[in-house]
C-alpha cells in the first residue's frame, strides 16, 4: 500500500505546480480519490476517512484537544463511529459534523471564507470610520457585540495574510467557477484586503524614513507568508524607500533603531509593541490602535 501511494503521489506532481498553494491541493483530492478504488482493490476492510484539523498557529496544541467542531469527511457514514469514538479518546469532539468528502472539503474551506469576509467588513467599516472622523474600534465594539454577528474578527486592523486564509479564500472561488458560479462576496473580501494595504501607503509621508514593526503575519510565529507587514516592505522599498523593520521572531533590526523613523506602521498585534514609546515628531501608523497613545502623532 505504501508503494502504491508513492505511485499515485509521483504520478500526480506531473500533473500539478507545486509551487502554488492551489497546485498541492489538487494533489492531495487527486490522490484521494486515486486512493479510493485502489484502496478496494486490496482490502474491502479499509475505509478512507479525511479529518482537516481546525487550527490556528500560536494555538495548535489547545485547537486540536478542544476544537469548536470536529470535522469528518467519509465514504460510508456507516463508517464514522469508530473514527469518531477514536478521536474522542484524544479531543473534545462533542460538536461533530460527519459529511461527504465533497461537503467536508467545501465546508472547511467555506469556514474560513467566512472568517474573511467578517475580516474584511471591519476593515471597511474601519476605513470609513476614519474618513468620517469616528473611532472604528468604538463603532466595531457595538457591532460585534450583537450575538447575531460577535466580537471575534470584527476588529479594524491589518488586511489577513497566513498560509491559510488568502489560500481557502481563493480556492473558494476557484471551486464556485468550475461550477459556473461567481463567489461574489468572496470576491470582495479579496479586493478589500488589498484596498486595506493601499490604505496605509497612502498614510506613508513623502519624505524620511519608514519603520516597520512586525514582518510575520500574525504575532507569536515566524511565518511570513502572505504578510502584510513584509508586504508593505517590499513595495516601499521597490519605491526606493529606506525602511527598517523589526520582528522579534524575524528580523534582526534593532527595535530602538526602528521606532527612531521618522513614521512607523504597526503591522501586527505582538505583546512588545504595546508598550513601546515613540517621539512626539513621530508619525505612527497603527490601524489595529494597539500602541499606547502617549507622545505621539497617531493616524488610524
Amino acid at each position: 500500500m505504501v508503494v502504491l501511494t508513492i505511485n499515485i503521489y509521483l504520478q500526480e506532481l506531473k500533473k500539478s505546480d507545486l509551487r502554488s498553494r492551489n497546485g498541492q491541493r489538487k494533489i492531495r483530492n487527486r490522490i484521494i480519490l486515486s486512493l479510493l478504488p485502489a484502496i478496494r482493490k486490496y482490502s474491502e476492510f479499509i475505509r478512507l476517512v479525511y479529518k482537516p484539523e481546525l487550527i490556528a498557529l500560536g494555538s495548535v496544541l489547545g485547537d486540536l484537544a478542544h476544537p469548536d467542531v470536529a470535522l469528518f469527511g467519509v465514504e460510508d457514514k456507516s463508517d464514522a463511529e469508530a473514527i469518531v469514538t477514536l478521536y474522542s479518546k484524544m479531543q473534545a469532539t462533542g460538536n461533530v459534523h460527519i459529511m461527504t468528502f465533497v461537503e467536508a472539503e467545501l465546508a472547511k474551506i467555506s469556514l474560513n471564507c467566512a472568517i474573511t469576509m467578517k475580516i474584511s467588513f471591519a476593515n471597511q467599516v474601519g476605513m470609513v470610520a476614519t474618513r468620517l472622523g469616528a473611532n472604528p474600534h468604538t463603532v466595531l465594539r457595538m457591532v460585534g457585540a450583537d450575538s447575531r454577528i460577535g466580537s471575534k474578527a470584527m476588529r479594524y486592523g491589518m488586511p489577513f495574510g497566513g498560509p491559510c486564509f488568502p489560500r481557502d479564500n481563493r480556492m473558494f472561488q476557484c471551486v464556485a467557477k468550475r461550477v459556473h458560479v461567481f463567489a461574489h462576496m468572496a470576491t470582495a473580501t479579496d479586493l478589500i484586503n488589498q484596498e486595506v494595504l493601499a490604505d496605509i501607503l497612502r498614510q506613508v509621508p513623502k519624505a524620511g524614513d519608514i519603520g516597520i514593526l512586525g514582518l510575520s503575519y500574525k504575532s507569536g510565529t515566524s511565518l511570513t507568508e502572505e504578510s502584510p507587514g513584509l508586504a508593505l516592505k517590499l513595495i516601499l522599498e521597490s519605491k526606493g524607500r529606506t525602511v527598517k523593520a523589526h520582528d522579534p521572531m524575524v528580523s534582526p533590526y534593532n527595535l530602538q533603531d526602528v521606532l527612531a523613523c521618522s513614521a512607523v506602521i504597526v503591522a501586527n498585534d505582538c505583546v512588545e509593541y504595546r508598550e513601546v514609546e515613540f517621539g512626539p515628531e513621530t508619525m505612527v501608523i497603527d490601524p489595529m490602535g494597539i500602541t499606547k497613545k502617549s507622545s505621539k502623532k497617531v493616524m488610524v
